[in-house]
């Protein structure tokens, strides 16, 4: 069922999602309050000291887990309108920052969409985290509904599942199952 949208080079790609984001910031913002606060809940007792939110456009996601965790947070966006936003740096979540390998505890994305190499990314982002480290994907059918050059990705939660697993992750739990966001859920891998 996954259909990833193909662009005609990889700047073509970046293009698209810097366009998207534009349009959309300031204005739209998917992160809400409930679905961060039962991350924390679910984590609350595993000793989180840093985490990474991947295309967080303004920031908010990372605003919000400085409300909950009160750890080290930082994010990352494509766009060069988020230089100016607390806590992010300016980077393709597709790709590899040296500085972030095995740092975080955990990593939450709600943008998974936007990625073009889905068991890739899910790869660089498995090698971000901590021995103990915990990948967030907020996932929702929603996200399957706009297949095109900003959202390339569509896909089922079962087929994020085997490529975290390709990538050696086993699925943990399934915070907020159609419940958060567009009736979306939260899949949790562990390493």
């Amino acid at each position: 069922m996954s259909k990833i949208w193909k662009h005609k080079s990889y700047e073509a790609y970046i293009d698209a999602q810097k366009k998207l984001t534009d349009k959309k910031y300031g204005k739209i913002v998917f992160v809400r309050d409930s679905v961060i606060e039962s991350i924390y809940k679910h984590f609350k007792d595993k000793n989180v000291q840093s985490i990474l939110c991947h295309g967080t456009r303004t920031g908010d996601e990372q605003k919000l887990f400085k409300k909950f965790f009160g750890c080290y947070v930082w994010g990352s966006e494509l766009s060069e309108r988020a230089q100016n936003a607390e806590m992010t740096t300016v980077w393709d979540f597709n790709k590899v920052n040296e500085d972030w390998i095995g740092k975080f505890d955990l990593i939450y994305s709600n943008s998974f969409d936007h990625c073009i190499t889905p068991k890739e990314t899910l790869g660089v982002w498995k090698d971000q985290l901590t021995e103990n480290g915990r990948l967030c994907i907020e996932w929702t059918e929603f996200h399957n509904a706009n297949n095109s050059p900003g959202d390339p990705l569509a896909a089922t939660e079962a087929e994020i599942t085997e490529w975290a697993e390709q990538n050696g992750m086993t699925l943990e739990a399934e915070v907020l199952k159609h419940k958060a966001k567009y009736q979306g859920t939260v899949l949790v891998y562990k390493k």
